[in-house]
């Protein structure tokens, strides 16, 4: 069967269809590149090991590699053996050297079998503002955010449990489904709300892990009582005011991993690229926060398992919460 077109003549069935899948494929690019220049990147990846999935509403599914830009609305999955490293970004410098570099960005490491999503990212050098929020699903990251003297930063970080408020710090967050555990670094104070009694916070002093649950607080410790056998190594880039510095493999920072993480088995490419829209993908009003310190945390972000008895299905995401006993925050003093 053939086809007249204006402007084309005579077209057969497949030249027909062939010219359908281009203009489709054309008018993909045109979205994707309206999309990015409508907002710009928030940060960029700085490493990867192993396989790291990137996912938007708005982008085909991407797996990251170095340089890659990321966006607001991204949905970041590291696999079993997965690890990534990402700056949100700040101002464009020089440093001594002649390099760029960015000043007052944030750094995210990701460990294996972790998910986030950048809700947020801005910021804005003549107003001196930085507005940051991050939501997280499963896993651990470790956050090293840079102190902004006389700026208005907000840095939220916001668990299955908890919303973390942020100035400048370095911290560790680990999230199960039965608790958060956060772990400072370093001259670092936390203001730690329980989503569930938002009225009830907690302050995390620098070099001290704790555990909280919707109960209350489970345990704290300090990081240097930290066993180095259940440590992973990652390599950190430090970056201040003049210039950017990379720690050496004798140096690098520890970074706790989920218990089962190191014992996993993970086949390659056992990620699918074809993923359903984000959960927490309409997220993105600022106003939404206030709302969540004020309500139960509804979302539990599923877990990236293969396992199919360890996912969490939308059903028992809506189940009611058992009642929850009061329960004073100074328990653990």
């Amino acid at each position: 069967m053939n086809f007249i077109i204006k402007g084309y003549g005579e077209l057969g069935m497949k030249s027909v269809c062939t010219l359908w899948v281009m203009l489709m494929f054309a008018a993909a690019g045109e979205n994707v590149m309206a999309y990015a220049a409508s907002g710009g990147p928030a940060g960029y990846v700085e490493w990867v090991r192993g396989e790291v999935l990137i996912e938007n509403p708005n982008l085909a599914p991407r797996y990251a590699k170095k340089g890659e830009p990321l966006y607001k609305g991204d949905k970041i999955r590291t696999s079993g053996r997965g690890k990534v490293q990402f700056t949100l970004k700040g101002d464009i410098i020089r440093t001594r050297n002649g390099d760029k570099a960015w000043r007052g960005e944030s750094r995210l490491i990701l460990a294996p079998e972790t998910e986030l999503m950048i809700i947020r990212h801005v910021y804005h050098s003549k107003e001196k503002t930085r507005s940051s929020f991050i939501d997280m699903g499963l896993g651990t990251v470790r956050f090293l955010v840079k102190k902004l003297m006389d700026w208005d930063s907000k840095f939220k970080v916001r668990t299955n449990m908890v919303m973390a408020g942020v100035e400048g710090s370095d911290f560790i967050l680990r999230s199960t489904n039965e608790f958060t555990e956060v772990t400072t670094f370093g001259d670092t104070t936390l203001k730690v709300v329980r989503l569930s009694a938002p009225d009830q916070p907690f302050l995390i002093k620098h070099s001290q892990g704790m555990k909280i649950s919707e109960h209350g607080c489970l345990s704290v410790k300090n990081t240097a009582d930290t066993k180095t056998g259940d440590l992973s190594f990652y390599p950190v880039n430090v970056l201040s005011d003049h210039g950017a510095t990379i720690v050496s493999a004798d140096d690098m920072v520890s970074v706790p991993l989920p218990p089962a993480a190191s014992s996993l088995t993970v086949k390659k490419a056992r990620v699918s690229p074809v993923l359903p829209p984000a959960p927490i993908g309409t997220a993105t009003e600022p106003e939404m926060e206030d709302e969540i310190l004020s309500s139960h945390h509804t979302f539990i972000m599923d877990k990236i398992t293969r396992d199919e008895d360890d996912v969490r299905t939308e059903q028992e995401d809506k189940m009611p919460r058992p009642p929850i006993p009061p329960q004073k925050a100074t328990i653990c003093k």
